[in-house]
Formats: structure tokens, C-alpha cells, sequence
């Protein structure tokens, strides 16, 4: 008899102050995980959201020691995806604007510790309201016992992606993974949203369903090079001929003589 996961999803703080942020839940506000360790701004003029920036962080490098030492010799491919709840707010702008200083900000990772390793020895995002892990944060409202991959989390949400690994695409299917974590929460609570919540809920999915670019088509392969057949060697020329007239001629000669 196998035996049975240990549970099927605790809730994580960092769900909870997704709920708090993004205010999809009447009761996180008063959940005590949901301020633990953050300060949230305060609400958009006329919104229920959160007036903040999610900024979703993938750092790329050759080993894994290079996470824990900054190195000058190795390269840093440092991708960042920016989602403005002011741009929600105003109902999907064509792109979101780049990030602006002097906001408020939280931090979304898939598997935050060795990217913030980096960050830090770079100085980088060292004061946000909060950092989210999408791997913990997805357990409650998938119901899984383990810590999926970006891969696998993204399979599971119903994203569809492509060419993950490198930073830039990293942080941007790790953003839109993040909001259909937000949604699927929303779906286990035993309460009837709002209108605004709705119009919320359905503004994230959109968000994170958008269609993504086929890719671009590859160049028509070239035509194999044909190799025809070997000739035979041409023995009747006419460098032949005169070579073997001459032979023939010296023969006679010597014959005379």
C-alpha cells in the first residue's frame, strides 16, 4: 500500500498576501499570515487593488557557484517582468511601462534564493513589501503536496509557454503564472465575489491566458547538394591519340634503324 502525500497543499503565507494585495478575499485582511513581514501601499483611488508593482525576477548563470559568489569573469542573464496594478487598474494597456523608481514593490520568483543571492551582491531589490514564491504559493490553491517546477506549474495553470531557461521568458511565464495562481485561489473560497472582484479575476486570466507570438518561421532548408555519379574517364582524346601516334612513330623508327 503506497502511502499518502502529507497533505494537499498548506496555506502559505505568500498566498495569503496575495489575497491581501490583490483583494479577491474578504478575509485577508484579517488572516495574521498576511502581514507577516510586509508593507503593503495603500489602495488605487476608486480600486480595490493594491497600489504596487510586481516585479518577477529569473537570473541565469553558468553554475551554481556563481549564485553564491558574484564572479567577474562568468555572465549574468538577469530577465524582469513588470506588472503595474495601475495598468489592471485602467483595464490592459498594449504593454506595461517600464519600471518606474520611487515605487512600491513586490517580488515574484520561481525558487527565490539563489536569484536573491544575486540581487543582493548586486544591491539590487533589496527593499520590497514582499517576495513571493510562486512554487509555495501555488500549494494551497492546486492542492499540491510538493513544490512544482515552473514547468509543471505552468502545465498545470493551463499556460501555455515556450523557450523557458532563458531569464527574460523565466520572469515572464513566472508573472503569468502568478496571477493564475490569484484565480485559482479565489475558486476555493466559500464566498460570492463582488462585481469588482469578478471584473478582477477575469482581467488577471486574461492577463496571464494572452496569447503568446508563434514563433517565427525557420528559412526554407536548403536543397541537398545532388552528387552525380562518377564519369568514366575518357580514354579516346586527342592527347591520346598524339601520344600514342608518337609512340607508334618511335617504334617504327627503331625498327628501321
Amino acid at each position: 500500500m503506497s502511502a499518502l502525500p502529507p497533505h494537499k497543499g498548506i496555506l502559505q503565507p505568500a498566498t495569503v498576501a496575495l489575497r491581501h494585495i490583490l483583494s479577491y478575499s474578504d478575509y485577508s485582511l484579517y488572516h495574521p499570515s498576511a502581514l507577516t513581514n510586509a508593507n503593503f501601499a495603500a489602495k488605487l483611488d476608486g480600486s480595490i487593488l493594491t497600489d504596487i508593482l510586481f516585479l518577477s525576477v529569473d537570473i541565469d548563470t553558468g553554475s551554481l557557484l556563481s549564485y553564491r559568489v558574484l564572479d567577474d569573469e562568468k555572465q549574468y542573464s538577469i530577465g524582469i517582468s513588470v506588472l503595474d496594478t495601475r495598468e489592471i487598474h485602467e483595464r490592459l494597456k498594449a504593454e506595461f511601462d517600464s519600471i518606474v523608481r520611487g515605487r512600491e514593490y513586490v517580488l515574484v520568483f520561481h525558487g527565490a534564493i539563489d536569484d536573491m543571492r544575486v540581487l543582493s551582491q548586486l544591491n539590487i531589490g533589496q527593499e520590497p513589501s514582499y517576495i513571493f514564491g510562486t512554487a509555495l504559493a501555488s500549494q494551497f490553491p492546486l492542492q499540491l503536496h510538493y513544490r512544482p517546477s515552473s514547468e509543471r506549474l505552468l502545465h498545470l495553470l493551463g499556460i501555455r509557454f515556450r523557450d523557458l531557461h532563458a531569464a527574460g521568458n523565466d520572469a515572464h511565464f513566472v508573472l503569468r503564472a502568478f496571477l493564475m495562481i490569484a484565480v485559482h485561489d479565489s475558486q476555493t473560497q466559500h464566498i460570492v465575489p463582488s462585481e469588482a472582484e469578478l471584473q478582477l479575476l477575469v482581467t488577471l486570466e486574461e492577463i496571464a491566458r494572452y496569447p503568446i507570438p508563434d514563433p517565427k518561421p525557420k528559412p526554407p532548408a536548403k536543397p541537398p547538394r545532388i552528387k552525380h555519379p562518377k564519369q568514366p574517364k575518357k580514354t579516346d582524346t586527342a592527347r591520346t591519340r598524339r601520344r600514342n601516334r608518337t609512340k607508334l612513330e618511335l617504334e617504327a623508327q627503331t625498327e628501321i634503324g
